[in-house]
């Protein structure tokens, strides 16, 4: 099992229909009918090397839909080394992201950003190092637990890589810090944090 970013799912999806998607494309508009269908799920198994059935396929509607479920069955792929129960800080801030409290929806996390020239193979070795060595880096939520996974999990984290024109650099920086401002990442898929680099 391997890990796998975003756009690398994409592309795979996207090599396999051999037509240009998006993350809203509807998967009724790409797949011709349940034979490629079929073929899709063999495909799956063989280049993410996990087990995605048709079930999991059909409750898909979009591109986007897809690719989240593909994540999601990555990222809980390694075995889990051991559960924590939450504290109740950490069950305070699970609950202040649920609908029910007056002033709740809300996620806390943090971004920032750094202008450095970077060896993204020395720095992905790093962050494999640091994720092996902190619990932290290794957990992901699941019913009333902190679920900590097994070491091998640093192997599969990947730096997502953006190339941009510098002449849009600006505005994509911009749309990037206000879909952060919002966003309300899912406790349950690992890994709980991620780094791009931008070039």
């Amino acid at each position: 099992m391997s890990q796998f970013t975003s756009q690398e799912i994409y592309d795979s999806i996207e090599k396999f229909l051999n037509q240009k998607i998006s993350r809203d494309t509807s998967l009724y508009e790409v797949f011709e009918d349940s034979i490629q269908m079929f073929r899709f799920l063999g495909e799956a198994k063989e280049t993410f090397g996990i087990e995605f059935g048709m079930l999991d396929l059909v409750k898909a509607e979009t591109i986007g839909d897809l690719v989240d479920k593909i994540q999601e069955k990555l990222g809980k792929g390694a075995d889990v080394e051991k559960k924590i129960p939450l504290t109740p800080m950490q069950q305070s801030y699970r609950l202040g992201r649920e609908q029910n409290f007056h002033g709740s929806v809300n996620s806390t996390h943090f971004y920032f950003e750094v202008e450095h020239a970077l060896d993204i193979d020395k720095a992905e070795d790093c962050i494999r190092k640091l994720i092996e060595k902190h619990e932290a880096l290794r957990a992901f939520v699941e019913d009333e637990n902190q679920c900590i996974l097994a070491k091998d999990i640093s192997k599969n984290f990947k730096i997502v890589r953006e190339a941009v024109a510098e002449s849009d650099l600006k505005q994509h920086l911009e749309q990037k810090r206000l879909k952060v401002q919002t966003e309300m990442r899912d406790l349950g898929k690992w890994p709980l944090f991620d780094i791009t680099n931008i070039t």
